[in-house]
């Protein structure tokens, strides 16, 4: 089944690309996954980029096309028009998880338990979940 999503205009898709580029400049040396979701009519579209960078070098992996393709819902997102989350998580020992939701198309921070119950909280079932034991939620930056 199809999801219909809103057509962000271009001035939607600059933003997307600007908040984009904050949470590149605002994240750290290692390999991520940023993640998000935006609710449309028919269910929830998602998209994912990897990366990795080290900023001392200025070294930078991904696939451009992916970034494209997140960009395009994180556009959808910055409208405002619909229900949207991002998260972040960093490859570790311990991974670190942020995130944020989106209120009128701007990036909030989570805080450690908001990010908590939303990654936690099964919609289908109404329970809770653990969190996987190697991940550490984190204070997620300021990326508006």
């Amino acid at each position: 089944m199809a999801i219909l999503l809103p057509i962000p205009g271009d001035e939607n898709m600059s933003r997307a690309y600007e908040v984009f580029e904050s949470i590149l400049a605002k994240t750290g040396d290692g390999m991520h996954t940023l993640t998000i979701n935006t609710v449309g009519l028919g269910g929830t579209a998602s998209r994912r980029f990897h990366f990795a960078q080290e900023n001392k070098t200025g070294s930078f992996v991904a696939d451009v096309e992916m970034g494209h393709l997140l960009c395009e819902l994180l556009a959808v997102a910055v409208k405002g028009e619909n229900p949207s989350g991002l998260v972040l998580r960093t490859w570790g020992i311990k991974d670190r998880v942020c995130g944020w939701k989106f209120e009128d198309g701007t990036p909030i921070p989570l805080t450690k338990g908001e990010l908590f119950n939303a990654y936690c909280y099964n919609p289908e079932t109404g329970e809770m979940g653990g969190p996987s034991a190697d991940a550490e939620f984190t204070e997620s930056p300021d990326i508006a």
